[in-house]
C-alpha cells in the first residue's frame, strides 16, 4: 500500500489521511449512488441568482435563499447543498414585515390582520368629521401603500332670523360642528320650541328654529270656587294659580292651573256639591234626612236582637260623615224581677244557643261548642257516598235557636235510565250520584219526546224521563196528494173487486159491467189518465189540479234538502207521463169490448 503522506508529498493530519483513504475506496461506488435534488421550498424565503428558474439540482451544488417580498432577515446564513437527493439545513430565519399602527386624529382606525404585510387599514371619523382621502390603506413591503388620510371638521351655515327674536347669537357665517347658537324673544313674548340650535353631522343646525308667540291666558272661572293663591293678571305663559271649592263643594280635578303656550289653562276642575256617601250598618239600617250630600243627616237602627253601640245620628261634613260610624251589638233583653221594688225591668244579655244536635252520616256540627254566641255559625259535612239535603249552615238567632233545621245525609243512587229506540250520547257514567248529568238520543227513524238530558236528584229519581217515538212518515211509501174539499170522497178499495170510480152527475148514465169483460174506466178527453188502484196500496185521494203535490218526508234528511225534492218532484213527473202513455194504448185497444160509453169527467176533477 502506498504512504498517503508519500503520496500527498507533505505529512497530513490523519483525519484527512483517513478520509483521503476512504474516498479512494469508496469513490466508485458513491458516483454510482449521486442523485441530484428537486427545487427547495421554504415559503418565508426565494432562491438567488441563476437558480431561480431551476427545477433540478445536481448533486453537491450549492444555492443560496433569501428572505421572500414582505419578509425581513433576523440572522443566519441562507447557503443550502444538495447531498445525494436531500438539501442541508440553512440557518437564514426570516419574518413578516410589520408597518407599525396608523394615526387617525378625530378618527377610528381598523385592521383586517394586525399592522403586518398584506394586512388593511380603514379609516372612519368621528361624529361631525369628513374623512379626506382614501378610506384604505395596504401594508406593503417596506410601508403603507399611501398616505394616511385626514378627518375634518363638519361646518354649518348660519340659521335664519326668528320675527320678535333677538339672534341667532353668536352671528358668523360658518360655525363648526357642535357649535350652539341661541334666540332670545323679545319683552312680552314666549319663545315656542328650542331656543338653542346645535350643528350637527349632516351640515345642519337642529332642532328646528323656535317662533316667539304673545301668550295671554283669561281669568279662570270656577262656580263654587274661588282662587287660593297664585299669580294675578296679567296671566302670561306659567302662570301658575290655585283654586279652592267653597264648604259643601268638593273639586274634581287639579286645583293647580298653568297658563300653557295656546293661552289656555291646563286643567278645568270643578266644584260640586260634596256627597259623603252611603253608610253601612250591619245588622241594622241607615236612613238619610236630603240623601247623602253635605248637610244630610244620618239616622240608625238595628235589627231585632241588636242594640246599637255608638251614636244614633251622624252629619254629611264639607268633607266627610262627622263621626263615627256606630254597630249593632247582637244581644236581647231577659226580663229580671226585682224582690225589692217588685218591678219588671229590662237588661241587655248576650245571646247564647245550645249545640245543635248531631246529623247521621254526617260530621258536625262545626267548630264543637256547649254554648254559642249570637250570629255563630256551625256546619255540617256529610260522609263519603252521602249527599246533603238541606242547608250545610246553621246560625245562632236572637231566639237563641240554631236556623234552619239541621239537615239530613242521603244515600242517592239512579237507576241506569232505559229509553227504548234510545242510546246515552254524553255524560257520566254508573254508579249516577247526585247531580250526576246524562244526555240520550233517539235511533234513526225515532223522534225523542221529552228532555234528553236527564239529572239524578235527591230522591234518586231522574229530572225526566223522555220517550223515543216513531215518525209519523214511512220514508218508503208512496206520496200522499192533497184532497179536493169539492170532490166526491173516495170509498176504500176491496182488493178483490174491481176498482169504482165516482161519477160524474152531469154526465150519461153508467151501463152495467159485464164481469167477464175488463173493467173500461171513464175518461175525461181533457184531463190525464187515471191510473188502475192497487189493492195493496193507500187509497189514493183525488187530486187538486191547482195545488202542488205533497212529497214523502225523509225522517234522515234535514229541513229543506233540495236534492232529495228534486228527486222526488221527477219521480211525480216523470212515472205518470210513462203510465198515461200506457193505458191510452190499452184503453184504445179495449175500447171495441166495452159495454158502456165512456163517461166524461168533470175538467177539475182528477181521480
Amino acid at each position: 500500500m502506498v504512504d498517503s503522506e508519500q503520496v500527498l508529498g507533505c505529512k497530513a493530519p490523519m483525519g484527512l489521511v483517513l478520509v483521503l483513504l476512504l474516498s479512494s475506496l469508496l469513490g466508485p461506488l458513491g458516483q454510482a449512488q449521486a442523485q441530484d435534488c428537486e427545487k427547495p421550498m421554504r415559503y418565508t424565503m426565494s432562491l438567488t441568482g441563476e437558480h431561480i428558474q431551476k427545477e433540478h439540482f445536481p448533486n453537491g451544488l450549492v444555492v443560496t435563499f433569501e428572505c421572500a417580498t414582505g419578509y425581513r432577515s433576523t440572522g443566519g446564513s441562507g447557503k443550502t447543498t444538495c447531498a445525494a437527493g436531500t438539501w442541508t439545513t440553512s440557518t437564514l430565519s426570516c419574518e413578516k414585515f410589520n408597518c407599525g399602527s396608523l394615526e387617525l386624529v378625530n378618527g377610528h382606525v381598523e385592521y383586517s390582520e394586525g399592522t403586518s404585510f398584506g394586512s388593511v387599514a380603514t379609516f372612519s371619523c368621528k361624529d361631525g368629521y369628513i374623512l379626506s382621502g382614501r378610506e384604505k390603506l395596504t401594508c406593503g413591503n417596506t410601508e403603507w401603500l399611501g398616505r394616511t388620510p385626514t378627518c375634518s371638521v363638519v361646518k354649518c351655515d348660519s340659521p335664519p332670523s326668528v320675527d320678535k327674536a333677538e339672534g341667532p347669537s353668536p352671528k358668523r357665517d360658518l360655525y363648526d360642528f357642535a357649535s350652539v347658537v341661541r334666540y332670545k324673544c323679545q319683552k312680552d313674548y314666549t319663545i315656542n320650541g328650542s331656543a338653542s340650535l346645535k350643528c350637527s353631522s349632516n351640515g345642519k343646525f337642529t332642532p328646528n328654529p323656535p317662533t316667539c308667540l304673545m301668550v295671554r291666558c283669561k281669568a279662570p272661572y270656577i262656580p263654587n270656587g274661588s282662587q287660593k293663591s297664585g299669580a294675578r293678571p296679567p296671566y302670561v305663559h306659567r302662570s301658575l294659580v290655585e283654586y279652592e271649592c267653597n264648604p259643601g263643594f268638593k273639586m274634581e280635578g287639579e286645583g293647580v292651573m298653568t297658563c300653557q303656550l295656546n293661552s289656555t289653562w291646563s286643567s278645568t276642575p270643578e266644584c260640586k256639591e260634596f256627597n259623603c256617601g252611603s253608610l253601612e250598618l250591619v245588622n241594622g239600617h241607615v236612613e238619610y234626612s236630603e240623601g247623602t250630600s253635605f248637610g244630610s243627616l244620618a239616622t240608625f237602627s238595628c235589627n231585632d236582637g241588636y242594640i246599637l253601640s255608638g251614636r244614633n245620628r251622624l252629619l254629611c261634613g264639607n268633607t266627610e260623615w262627622l263621626g263615627r260610624t256606630p254597630n249593632c251589638i247582637g244581644a236581647v233583653f231577659t226580663k229580671d224581677l226585682s224582690a225589692k221594688s217588685r218591678r219588671v225591668r229590662s237588661t241587655p244579655s248576650v245571646v247564647k244557643c245550645d249545640s245543635p244536635p248531631s246529623v247521621d252520616k254526617a260530621e258536625g256540627p262545626s267548630p264543637k261548642r256547649d254554648f254559642y254566641d249570637f250570629e255563630s255559625v256551625v256546619r255540617y259535612n256529610c260522609q263519603k257516598d252521602y249527599t246533603i239535603n238541606g242547608s250545610a249552615s246553621l246560625k245562632c238567632k236572637s231566639n237563641g235557636e240554631f236556623t234552619p233545621n239541621p239537615p239530613t245525609c242521603l244515600m242517592v243512587r239512579c237507576k241506569a235510565p232505559f229509553i227504548p229506540n234510545g242510546s246515552q250520547k254524553s255524560g257520566a257514567r254508573p254508579p249516577y250520584i247526585h247531580r250526576s248529568l246524562v244526555e240520550y238520543e233517539c235511533k234513526p227513524g225515532f223522534k225523542m219526546e221529552g228532555e234528553g238530558v236527564m239529572t239524578c236528584q235527591l230522591d234518586s229519581t231522574w229530572s225526566s224521563t223522555p220517550e223515543c217515538k216513531v215518525l209519523p212518515v214511512d220514508p218508503t211509501s208512496s206520496p200522499v196528494l192533497p184532497v179536493d174539499p169539492t170532490s166526491s170522497p173516495v170509498l176504500p178499495v176491496d182488493p178483490t173487486s174491481s176498482p169504482v170510480l165516482p161519477v160524474d152527475p152531469t154526465s150519461s148514465p153508467v151501463l152495467p159491467v159485464d164481469p167477464t169483460s175488463s173493467p173500461v174506466l171513464p175518461v175525461d178527453p181533457t184531463s190525464s189518465p187515471v191510473l188502475p188502484v192497487d189493492p195493496t196500496s193507500s187509497p189514493v185521494l183525488p187530486v187538486d189540479p191547482t195545488s202542488s203535490p205533497v212529497l214523502p218526508v225523509d225522517p234522515t234528511s234535514s229541513p229543506g234538502d233540495s236534492k232529495t225534492s228534486s228527486q222526488f218532484l221527477w219521480f211525480l213527473v216523470l212515472v205518470p207521463i210513462v203510465l198515461a202513455v200506457a193505458i191510452g194504448l190499452t184503453l184504445k185497444k179495449r175500447g171495441s169490448q166495452s159495454l158502456r160509453a165512456p163517461v166524461p169527467l168533470e175538467e177539475d176533477k182528477i181521480l
